[in-house]
């Protein structure tokens, strides 16, 4: 590691992240930068708890269900390069192709781990990635969406091949660091690496409506940001690090979760039952949570304009400017309604589960109702 690396990753972190990174907009999380690319992400919030749920229960079921969760990963790793209009072998060569690769590693490591480091060589094809603290795998010692999945999508994308698949070596519980080697499939055959595999990697680019659907509204039911929950001295942000008493958050551009539930279709019970066991975890060490809280936490983690309304002991949810993509229709909200259940379980002290979900586009933004 050299001063110029540092200095890089202390530019990104300290001004590029801090000032591109909205997070002062009640129901609303996005990543903007403008100039020669144009950049703009919807995100929102999300507590690690769910991914280690997630995780340690696909892991459970073998290697047809995790592949099914790296699947997902590299398509959304490949998705992220495509709507942040990456630079790839095609645009640069050689030592360009991998500076500006080492820059894009930066923006990630200032939001998921502590240190991200690669060799890369582009006539090859092959990365070796170097990291430590990376979220979720610093718990589990293995994270199939993050890092192993999407960062084979990343770098399908930088080097134009969908074949590259990677594996996660040398992890050191300790010290939470670990070696990930991406290469083409021939390349880890040859050298004797199991792996997971995907090569479909069409039709993920964002539609046109991605941009529209998911810009900014004035919200009616809160007006908490996260800016507000960060003053409010229960959450801290240090460099893209989110803490809550110990519990750890990160900010995930959208796609990602719809994406997880497409993909592991087969394995929705798991999806939901970790979302659901990581709301509860949430409203943990709130002192007596309202209906109210439940509320600000969900605007301030970027989902939209939430009204919760209960008839008799039944809960109906309204998301009004809820995050959007083109799979809209493809799913059943099963993380956000997980999520949602789960903190209103805590509240409740019962037993909530969704029966029913709606959704609508006709205003021009996505509309979502959640019946129990």
């Amino acid at each position: 590691m050299d001063i110029k690396d540092n200095a890089v990753r202390f530019y990104i972190q300290n001004f590029i992240i801090n000032k591109s990174q909205n997070i002062e907009v009640p129901g609303f999380i996005f990543f903007k930068v403008s100039g020669k690319t144009p950049i703009f992400a919807r995100q929102v919030i999300i507590p690690e708890d769910f991914f280690i749920n997630l995780e340690r229960s696909i892991s459970q079921k073998g290697k047809i269900a995790q592949n099914a969760l790296y699947s997902a990963g590299k398509k959304f790793g490949y998705h992220f390069s495509l709507l942040g209009s990456f630079y790839n072998i095609k645009d640069k060569k050689g030592q360009d192709l991998i500076n500006y690769i080492n820059i894009i590693n930066k923006f990630i490591e200032g939001t998921y781990a502590s240190r991200i480091e690669c060799k890369i060589n582009p006539d090859q094809k092959t990365c070796n990635y170097n990291i430590e603290n990376f979220i979720v795998l610093n718990k589990l010692g293995y994270g199939y969406f993050l890092p192993l999945g999407a960062a084979a999508g990343l770098m399908s994308y930088f080097l134009q091949d969908p074949n590259i698949e990677g594996v996660l070596e040398n992890f050191n519980e300790q010290s939470g660091s670990g070696t990930l080697l991406y290469a083409p499939a021939e390349y880890l055959k040859n050298n004797k690496k199991e792996f997971f595999s995907e090569i479909n990697l069409s039709n993920l680019e964002p539609t046109e409506n991605y941009i529209s659907f998911n810009q900014v509204h004035p919200i009616k039911y809160s007006n908490y940001s996260f800016k507000s929950l960060l003053n409010s001295k229960y959450f801290s942000f240090n460099k893209g690090i989110i803490l809550n008493n110990k519990e750890r958050y990160f900010i995930l551009e959208v796609t990602a979760l719809y994406l997880i539930e497409k993909e592991l279709n087969n394995y929705s019970d798991i999806i939901y039952n970790s979302a659901f066991n990581a709301g509860l975890k949430m409203l943990e060490n709130v002192q007596s949570p309202t209906l109210k809280t439940i509320t600000d936490y969900l605007s301030a983690f970027g989902w939209g304009d939430i009204l919760i309304i209960k008839k008799d002991s039944k809960y109906v949810i309204n998301v009004n400017y809820f995050p959007y993509t083109n799979l809209y229709n493809q799913i059943n909200y099963l993380i956000f309604s997980g999520i949602v259940a789960g903190m209103l379980s805590i509240i409740t002290q019962e037993h909530v589960k969704f029966k029913k979900v709606e959704r609508n586009i006709t205003q021009g933004y996505l509309s979502v109702s959640l019946f129990s």
